[in-house]
């Protein structure tokens, strides 16, 4: 990881953190989903990108947010 990844990282959680608190309970692929779709109208670099595994990561460790329960994974084949 870089340098940079602690501020990224406290940076993700405060908008995070303001875009649950709005429209309420989401998951990881959908804070993702939003976070990556909303940065990319501002001409996001690919290394400011976030993973679904990270911000779970990122979530995780932070006390701003609590776990809600679970979304099974479903994996298809083509």
């Amino acid at each position: 990881m870089s340098k940079r990844s602690g501020a990224l990282n406290k940076r993700f959680q405060t908008e995070v953190y303001k875009y649950v608190s709005e429209h309420g309970m989401k998951n990881t692929r959908q804070i993702t989903d939003w976070y990556n779709d909303r940065n990319n109208k501002k001409g996001m670099k690919a290394k400011d990108s976030i993973t679904c595994i990270r911000a779970a990561a990122v979530l995780n460790r932070s006390i701003l947010f609590e776990k809600k329960g679970d979304v099974p994974h479903k994996y298809t084949t083509a």
